[in-house]
């Protein structure tokens, strides 16, 4: 009997560890949208990938009316944008159940009930995303001073923007890259 082992080819030792990511870039080439979707036509043409877009499923640029909810979408990712960092989520509801008296261990307590575990996560989630609003609030001036006015492409599903094509986004759009674990 012959065994067959498949080995995928790998973008990067990250698709290793979680085997899907979106991508982001950020272009600060002032180019328009549609300029933009010909360069990607025209790098699939040069690489022959078979894909006029390229992997990207969407280009937007960042303005005062979405600045807001590209930041709730992507805080996490936008981390070395703003003077500090957020407290991620484990850690802040780790710290929130010791504050508020609780085992944080306690899905593993089989006295607590189900019903407390999920009030108590329930609580943690609700504080975080709260933390998190409060968070993006403060430093809004300058994830705006950094982000009003690029423009972002965004991959049009997990992995769908080839790697080949990263340094060809990156010096041709003067843009920033951001891998969305």
């Amino acid at each position: 009997m012959k065994t067959i082992i498949v080995v995928p080819e790998f973008h990067s030792v990250i698709d290793v560890i979680t085997n899907s990511s979106t991508e982001l870039f950020i272009s600060n080439t002032g180019k328009s949208h549609e300029v933009i979707w010909e360069f990607l036509s025209d790098v699939n043409d040069l690489l022959e990938l078979n894909d006029p877009s390229c992997g990207v499923g969407n280009i937007f640029t960042i303005t005062e009316e979405n600045i807001g909810e590209f930041i709730k979408d992507n805080y996490y990712y936008l981390d070395n944008m703003v003077s500090e960092t957020p407290e991620e989520h484990w850690d802040f509801t780790r710290n929130y159940y010791i504050k508020k008296g609780w085992n944080p261990n306690e899905w593993r307590d089989n006295e607590c009930t189900q019903e407390i575990r999920s009030s108590h996560s329930n609580e943690a989630c609700d504080a975080y995303d709260k933390y998190i609003e409060e968070f993006v609030q403060k430093h809004m001036s300058e994830y705006k001073k950094k982000l009003i006015g690029k423009t972002i492409l965004v991959g049009a599903t997990d992995n769908s923007i080839p790697y080949e094509i990263f340094d060809i986004l990156l010096k041709k759009l003067n843009a920033y890259h951001i891998h969305c674990g």
